[in-house]
């Protein structure tokens, strides 16, 4: 459905000898209008999201627990895997929060659970969406590396500065979420209106509101964004300069691929809704709380996706995904050998071609060709 045809008549419209009692009249008229309009399309996309909440709950607390389970007990510990164990954290945690918010929806968005938990359930999601994107941001890097300075790389890879790596966007991640913590509150507008967890930047679409929703937008998506591109098409490039490379060399590539696509795709949403917050446009506004409650839907989806791609990413073939969990992991996570295996090994002469090279004589004698070198 076009959004555009169901809005009353065109806002830029307006003739500027009205007085302000007219405009206001005006403007309240087509904001309770559109409202009424939006109002269906609201609760259907509420009841949809309930829905996908307690699903993305059933699906991904066992899958991130079974893969913290096997990678981080069962499986030689390795720098790839520090690095996917950390993302399922930021995953599990982000599911675990689920069951609140579906209550929240349940209840028309009245707030129960307290100003403790308020703050500290909303600060959550914000700390796993940083910390999701910096993990990727930080494997697309680890792989770039890996494959533009294999012997390099192989020399500096260690658990150790996984380690340190992953510690580091952990950090990162809770440095940019302590707005969510510090501005987030429970509000009632009056005795007979509902508790609400709100988020209170003082004045609204005000500086402070305005900066902190801008830097999500460029550190939680853009700039990540852009590196994760061009890291993965450097990937892409060294791979198809390499005609030795095999198909057992690029699946780890492809697995990387299809969680960075999963997570983008799944995350743009939630942040085209905030930047059309930010517009100061009231219509762009009011679509956008419309369709909030299914963008965060989508953003969740993510945290429950990844167990099953890495599930997919490790089978072998066709008829292969009754093999146990642990051989499906350690086929997913399974480290290229720096891409240096890809590169063609120079073939040393037979005697034959020794004995035909030019300067070399039938007899084994140095001729003038080489002596003069």
């Amino acid at each position: 459905m076009d959004a555009n045809a169901t809005l009353p008549g065109n806002w830029s419209l307006w003739d500027e000898d009205w007085g302000e009692e007219e405009e206001e009249d005006y403007h309240e008229h087509h904001v309770e209008a559109l409202l009424n309009q939006t109002q269906p399309i609201r609760r259907s996309l509420t009841v949809v999201s309930m829905v996908a909440y307690a699903a993305i709950f059933v699906l991904g607390v066992p899958g991130n627990v079974a893969v913290l389970w096997v990678a981080g007990f069962l499986m030689a510990r390795r720098p790839v895997t520090v690095w996917y164990l950390n993302l399922s954290v930021a995953d599990l945690l982000l599911c675990l929060t689920l069951p609140f918010l579906l209550t929240q929806l349940a209840m028309d968005f009245r707030w129960p659970f307290g100003p403790f938990l308020c703050k500290l359930l909303p600060w959550l999601t914000v700390l796993n969406m940083y910390a999701s994107v910096f993990v990727l941001t930080g494997i697309s890097v680890d792989r770039c590396l890996a494959a533009l300075l294999p012997l390099w790389s192989h020399r500096q890879r260690s658990l150790g500065r996984a380690r340190l790596s992953c510690a580091s966007a952990w950090g990162l991640a809770l440095l940019m979420s302590l707005p969510s913590l510090l501005y987030r509150r429970t509000a009632q507008v009056a005795a007979e209106f509902p508790v609400r967890c709100i988020a209170d930047y003082g004045e609204a679409l005000g500086p402070r509101h305005r900066a902190i929703s801008l830097a999500r937008f460029v550190f939680a998506f853009l700039l990540p964004l852009v590196v994760i591109a061009a890291s993965n098409g450097l990937i892409a490039h060294r791979l198809r300069a390499s005609r030795f490379s095999r198909p057992k060399s690029r699946r780890p590539c492809r697995l990387l691929l299809t969680v960075l696509l999963g997570f983008f795709l799944c995350w743009t949403p939630y942040h085209v809704v905030g930047l059309l917050f930010l517009s100061g446009d009231w219509r762009l506004q009011l679509w956008a709380q419309t369709v909030d409650p299914a963008a965060i839907s989508l953003a969740y989806l993510n945290s429950c996706l990844n167990p099953f791609l890495y599930a997919f990413a490790g089978r072998q073939g066709q008829g292969q995904l009754r093999r146990g969990l642990k051989e499906l992991l350690e086929g997913a996570f399974e480290e290229e050998s720096s891409l240096a295996s890809t590169r063609p090994k120079p073939m040393l002469p037979t005697v034959s071609e020794k004995t035909k090279a030019p300067g070399l004589e039938p007899s084994g004698l140095v001729g003038p060709s080489l002596v003069t070198i």
